[in-house]
């Protein structure tokens, strides 16, 4: 305040004592004292038009580097917020006559303040010169921020004087020429930090000041978001400003002294190519939540005051379907946002048909561009949140209204019908979880059930949208929809066994009509790639057994016989061309995939089997490399074929159960042939690993399995599908051969020749790679425990250790691995085996662990040499549920000791004595909880008790 004062009194002495040429040297000297605050040399001397570009600042201050001393800095800004304010007072105490008295308006303290301000604008403009580019700034660049910080303190102080003096001797011009000098402090970090808040806030204040047609306001927002910074706080800053003021212009509805809306002034500087250049850029490229944000509560507020969506083009439009893809989903609010917006300015510009094909073709376009190869699992949650979160505001997308369309059009594009028809399934298994509850749900399936035939037809020659089409037909609930379809339509049918009319009522003709179509295409279309068949005739099967419509099924069976014969006769036939025979064996074996199908669900009668197995064993076997489909139908169906004729059998016809047998064993030594080459074809292997099992879950006599057999049988279960594979295909398989193997195991008579079964198991949480096995190898596991209890517990101690070998498995991973075996051992096994099982799994890992030392004691001494008893603080959480007795501990006394004779090395010796220290807390644990049981019998302790009863065999 003191510094403030004699400045001023300074100031004014100076002024008075010669008020016609005094500006000079005051300005002089009031340039060299802000140069001096800022540390740098002003060695310019006291005359007219000294702040010209002639002068050497640059030369006087070669070495210079703005730091600035917080104190310091805060004194400085201090002083200048109070010396206007102070001139301002001076001013009207003196009671100035500026109109009528020459020497009050040459004297005028304000006047001649801002007439110094003047001049070191000038100076500040002959250093900086004028910023053109974001990323350009004169030579003498590194003058710039220092003196746009000192420019930033003269305008904070000047602006309050803007309400009472906004047209004084030019004020505004003077303050907007100052807030242009400050914008290049934005270039620096340090001082944008300093700046931009305050900057932002006092053009909230004096908006008529600096939002008027001068733009002020609007250029220093421009160059802050067209500087690259580390940080967004800025950008957001920016957004911030723009959004309240729209806001608060759209209220106010204010107008300048020329009567132009400030509202209008705004949006149309906004709408600009360059201000919707830098909008787009954001949305493109950044990955700040806030900033995005905050970028699209902006642009909803901009477009809501606008009369024309010219500015926002269809790239526009596609980056914002884009970023609902781009961000993570923890962005899900600026998702919605986004979308929102997309809705709203599409909807201002297009029909809802050119928007609903155009989030579709955006999605193609994404997903083109991108260098991602997600899962299908992935792709089509992917895909459904996309439509989930723009269907919250284009309702389209949750109707099959739009996407019908584009399945039926002619000459839609594959990828969009591709995509048309992901999407129509992604909808209706989302309507089907809902199709009980919600009648909106109900309706639209029907809706879609009843086209979906048409439009499998259209779709005849895009296999890929047909094969999609024909997956939807999977997800329908049929139980559900035959409880709601009850159409009664009485048809006439003529009996002739009872000679009268008999009055059938069919109460669920959606359903029928579709089983009618697939029928006739399961039947009779040979075009069905693989994965449009497969499966096809299980959802026939499901949906019959809800209508009741069980003719469906001798429908079938009968053509298919008749098939089958005619086509035996003619592939029987001598004088059949070679050409003729190839096309002949196709359509056969296009037949023998249908008649699997039956044979799978068990539609197909029995005693027609013998009139068909011997031409399907002869062209299999003899022609085998010639037809693929044959191949792997023709096996699983023979398979299926013996086993059933062999059980039904005439008991006294040994020349039939002799025939069998040695087709079972030409069979089973085919399937192994193939399965032995690891580089088959997995769909060809899935079907030959199937028969095999067949095979042996049948019982026949005779019949053992080999460890060779079952060597390659687990191989293919370890192989993981190859990337070339049809990923739909091949998880269903996968799905297909863990069913039939977990059969295979749960079988009595098999004797399993080895125990590799374990290389199987290790593949269970093993990570992302094995993440489609986890489920099936949960049920495996389950299996075991419940059929082959002691064949699992040799597993698990060499599962644990293979995985505590992997250099990749982390402590916590081998905790995680184990806790899951835990979990499925509660679920599957009963209180008193699960009891057992983690005690014994325990000292089978214990003692599995001093073996693998002894083998491994050559190697310990290498440099890169593992702990080896790494697992075993994780091997105590098999026991720390349960309460064990004093024998169990002596147990695993004896292990600790055999242990310890091998341990080497200050790692696995501490190791071993924290592994001792947790044993013998966990010791007293159990002994003091049962002395506490045995006193109080209401206290049944924490930790579980062996369950009474005596002990079984395997125990």
């Amino acid at each position: 305040q003191v510094a403030t004062e004699k400045f001023a009194m300074a100031f004014l002495k100076v002024v008075t004592s010669d008020p016609e040429n005094w500006i000079t040297r005051a300005s002089h000297n009031f340039v060299r004292q802000c140069f001096r605050l800022l540390d740098l040399r002003f060695n310019v001397a006291i005359e007219p038009s000294f702040w010209t570009k002639d002068h050497p600042y640059r030369t006087d201050n070669p070495n210079y580097h703005f730091i600035p001393e917080p104190k310091l800095m805060d004194d400085v800004r201090t002083f200048f917020e109070s010396l206007p304010v102070l001139l301002s007072h001076y001013a009207s105490a003196l009671k100035l006559d500026v109109e009528n008295c020459r020497f009050d308006r040459l004297t005028h303290p304000v006047s001649a303040y801002l007439r110094v301000v003047t001049i070191w604008t000038k100076v500040v403009h002959s250093i900086c010169g004028i910023v053109q580019e974001p990323d350009t700034i004169s030579s003498d660049g590194y003058l710039c921020e220092p003196l746009a910080r000192m420019s930033f303190f003269i305008l904070d102080g000047l602006s309050a004087l803007l309400p009472e003096y906004a047209n004084f001797n030019g004020l505004k011009d003077i303050c907007l020429s100052l807030a242009m000098n400050v914008r290049y402090g934005i270039f620096f970090q340090d001082t944008s930090e300093v700046i931009v808040t305050p900057m932002l806030d006092m053009f909230k204040v004096h908006y008529r000041t600096f939002c008027g047609v001068e733009k002020s306001a609007l250029d220093f927002v421009y160059c802050i978001l067209t500087i690259k910074m580390d940080e967004p706080d800025a950008y957001i800053e920016a957004y911030e400003f723009l959004d309240t003021m729209l806001k608060q212009f759209a209220t106010s509805k204010e107008r300048d002294q020329g009567n132009k809306s400030y509202l209008h002034m705004f949006t149309n500087e906004l709408i600009t190519v360059k201000y919707v250049i830098i909008v787009f850029d954001t949305l493109k490229r950044s990955a700040s939540k806030p900033l995005l944000m905050i970028t699209l509560k902006y642009l909803l507020t901009l477009q809501s005051h606008l009369a024309s969506f010219e500015c926002f083009t269809i790239p526009f439009l596609e980056i914002l379907l884009q970023l609902t893809l781009r961000v993570p989903h923890s962005f899900s609010v600026a998702s919605c946002l986004a979308a929102k917006l997309y809705v709203v300015l599409s909807q201002r510009k297009y029909e809802e048909t050119d928007i609903a094909v155009h989030i579709l073709e955006v999605y193609i376009k994404s997903k083109g561009n991108s260098r991602k190869n997600p899962s299908y699992e992935q792709f089509r949650s992917e895909l459904d949140r996309y439509l989930r979160t723009i269907g919250l505001f284009f309702p389209a997308l949750h109707r099959f209204e739009y996407y019908n369309l584009i399945l039926s059009a002619r000459n839609a594009p594959i990828e969009l019908s591709l995509i048309a028809a992901q999407s129509a399934s992604i909808l209706f298994e989302r309507l089907m979880a809902d199709y009980s509850t919600v009648p909106e749900a109900l309706k639209q399936v029907h809706l879609f059930l009843r086209c979906w035939p048409g439009l499998v037809q259209s779709a005849s020659r895009q296999t890929g949208t047909r094969a999609v089409l024909y997956s939807i037909y999977s997800m329908v609930d049929f139980v559900a929809v035959a409880r709601s379809q009850k159409e009664v339509m009485p048809i006439h049918i003529f009996s002739l066994h009872l000679c009268g009319k008999i009055f059938i009522y069919i109460y669920f003709q959606l359903l029928l009509n579709l089983e009618s179509f697939c029928l006739e295409h399961f039947l009779k279309d040979d075009t069905l790639s693989e994965t449009e068949f497969e499966g096809l005739y299980q959802n026939i099967y499901r949906s019959a057994d809800a209508t009741g419509n069980k003719l469906i099924h001798t429908t079938a069976a009968n053509y298919i016989r008749e098939k089958q014969a005619q086509l035996i006769s003619l592939l029987n036939a001598t004088d059949t061309e070679e050409t003729e025979t190839v096309e002949l064996l196709e359509t056969y074996a296009l037949s023998v995939r249908s008649l699997h199908s039956l044979l799978i669900v068990n539609k197909f009668a029995d005693h027609h089997l013998a009139d068909i197995y011997p031409t399907l064993a002869k062209h299999l076997f003899e022609k085998r490399a010639q037809n693929e489909n044959l191949i792997r139908y023709g096996s699983e169906s023979l398979a299926t074929m013996l086993t059933s004729l062999y059980v039904k059998r005439d008991k006294s016809n040994d020349v039939m159960g002799i025939r069998i047998s040695l087709l079972v064993d030409q069979l089973l030594d085919f399937c192994h042939s193939e399965l032995s080459n690891l580089n088959l074809d997995f769909v060809r292997a899935k079907y030959l690993f199937c028969s095999t099992l067949i095979l042996h879950i049948a019982n026949l006599p005779d019949l053992s399995l080999d460890d060779a057999i079952y060597g390659t049988l687990l191989d293919w279960l370890i192989l993981p599908p190859r990337n070339s594979d049809p990923e739909l295909q091949v998880e269903g398989y996968v799905a297909e051969m863990h069913f039939v193997f977990r059969r295979f195991i749960q079988s009595e008579h098999v004797v399993l020749p080895n125990n590799r079964i374990w290389k199987v198991l290790v593949q269970y949480k093993m990570g992302p790679a094995f993440n489609y096995l986890d489920f099936e190898l949960e049920k495996l596991i389950g299996v075991l425990l419940e059929y082959r209890i002691q064949g699992y517990i040799r597993c698990v101690p060499g599962i644990l250790l293979h995985v505590n070998g992997d250099k990749k498995t982390s402590k916590t991973r081998f905790s995680s691995i184990l806790t899951a075996h835990t979990n499925i051992i509660k679920r599957h096994a009963t209180a008193f085996d699960s009891w057992f099982v983690r005690l014994i799994v325990f000292q089978e890992c214990m003692k599995f662990l001093a073996k693998s030392m002894v083998v491994r004691r050559l190697a310990v001494t290498s440099s890169r040499q593992r702990n080896r008893l790494l697992p075993l603080g994780s091997l105590l959480h098999l026991l720390t549920a349960l309460r064990l007795q004093e024998s169990h501990f002596l147990m695993i006394a004896k292990s600790i000791h055999t242990l310890k004779e091998e341990v080497m090395g200050p790692e696995e010796s501490f190791e071993m004595e924290s592994f001792i220290t947790e044993i013998s807390k966990f010791k007293h644990q159990c002994e003091d909880e049962q002395t506490d049981v045995e006193k109080n019998e209401n206290n049944k302790g924490k930790l579980i008790p062996l369950p009474p009863g005596p002990l079984t065999d395997w125990q």
